[in-house]
């Protein structure tokens, strides 16, 4: 099975906020079935970006030992995920698609429909509320999580 994990589902995950759990059994839900799991271009470097900030505010790490820190966690998202690329297509489907008002979950939205994901999780599942539903399903970490036969 194909599952695309929107940004905040990853930055729920590294910074250990409220639904970490839930992310954390979907990946090993999804590690012991063999699923595949996409994040956009956008999601990496957006979290490439976060995670450096994080790591130079602790300011306990040399520049040095920050960056080898920084490209440790990047390889272990790489290990774990397919990067899905835009093109000038998709980019203009996101820009155009009228079923979205913040057009970032739109180019999300159009980058897991290109990986041809069966499920687009997040924690906005609200901002997804107007999309055709017959070629992806939008769900949170819980809905994910309850629909899921273990």
């Amino acid at each position: 099975m194909k599952i695309f994990f929107d940004t905040n589902i990853i930055l729920e995950f590294l910074q250990q906020r409220m639904q970490a759990d839930l992310v954390e059994q979907i990946l090993e839900l999804a590690s012991q079935r063999g699923d595949e799991l996409y994040i956009s271009v956008g999601s990496f470097y957006t979290i490439t970006y976060i995670i450096e900030q994080h790591l130079r505010r602790t300011k306990s790490y040399s520049p040095e030992d920050r960056l080898k820190k920084l490209r440790n966690i990047l390889s272990g998202i790489l290990d774990e995920f397919k990067i899905i690329w835009h093109n000038n297509e998709t980019l203009l489907a996101g820009v155009t698609d009228s079923a979205f008002y913040d057009l970032e979950d739109s180019y999300q939205h159009q980058a897991a429909l290109m990986a041809g994901c069966k499920y687009l999780l997040t924690i906005n599942d609200k901002d997804f509320a107007k999309i055709d539903t017959s070629r992806i399903t939008i769900t949170t970490p819980q809905q994910f999580l309850n629909n899921q036969k273990i």
